[in-house]
């Protein structure tokens, strides 16, 4: 009984957490508090912050690459938060990862789906196994049939993929967001073009090459 209560809860838990956090807007403020470390980028992120460095980068010196990286790397610390507490792909929506939000969704909605009808099962029974123990014995002392016990197996299985589940959208959240951040850093290592004047007995003389940047 006292494991069957504590499904209860942590089912509860898993379902109220993300409700209540999307009916008060917190997945809004926790992306307006963390704009400043992790930039929005639109559900096609290539054409807009990668393209802008590859078209930036040979007119920044190396100052001006390291701190255009900076302004528009991924902080993957909120974001990886939000997507083991609240689940539901948030986490993947923050940094435009499309395709990690579905997996997320889909993978939580399952999971929650398998316990929510493991815990109707189990609730049928105890309503059922209570009521007919009170007429037929005058007790309310409740042990599970099979249909209760397959009820209580199915809601841990569901709880057991739901956080398997998480630690597999945190697990590709960082793979995406550390790809995407090593093609920024790529894309701003194009060779620069750089022109120096260089004294000599009779004046100057320009000397143009081009700076390849090592790391």
């Amino acid at each position: 009984m006292r494991k069957t209560i504590l499904l209860s809860v942590i089912l509860c838990a898993f379902l109220v957490v993300p409700v209540t956090a999307r009916s008060n807007d917190l997945l809004s403020v926790f992306l307006r508090g963390a704009t400043s470390a992790t930039p929005t980028i639109s559900k096609d992120w290539r054409p807009d912050a990668l393209n802008q460095a590859k078209t930036l980068a040979p007119t920044l010196d190396d100052a001006g690459r390291d701190q255009y990286f900076k302004e528009h790397k991924l902080n993957l610390f909120v974001p990886s938060l939000l997507q083991a507490v609240l689940g539901f792909g948030a986490g993947s929506r923050m940094i435009g990862d499309t395709m990690g939000r579905t997996l997320s969704m889909s993978f939580d909605g399952i999971s929650l789906s398998i316990s929510g009808l493991g815990m109707l099962l189990w609730g049928v029974d105890f309503l059922v196994t209570v009521i007919f123990q009170s007429i037929a014995h005058g007790s309310s002392y409740y042990e599970p049939t099979k249909l209760g016990q397959v009820g209580q197996t199915m809601g841990w299985i569901g709880l057991g993929s739901l956080a398997l589940a998480r630690v597999v959208a945190v697990t590709q959240l960082f793979v995406w967001g550390g790809s995407y951040n090593a093609k920024l850093k790529k894309a701003l290592r194009a060779p620069t073009l750089v022109a120096r004047l260089e004294p000599e007995e009779k004046g100057f003389s320009t000397t143009i090459a081009w700076n390849i940047p090592l790391d």
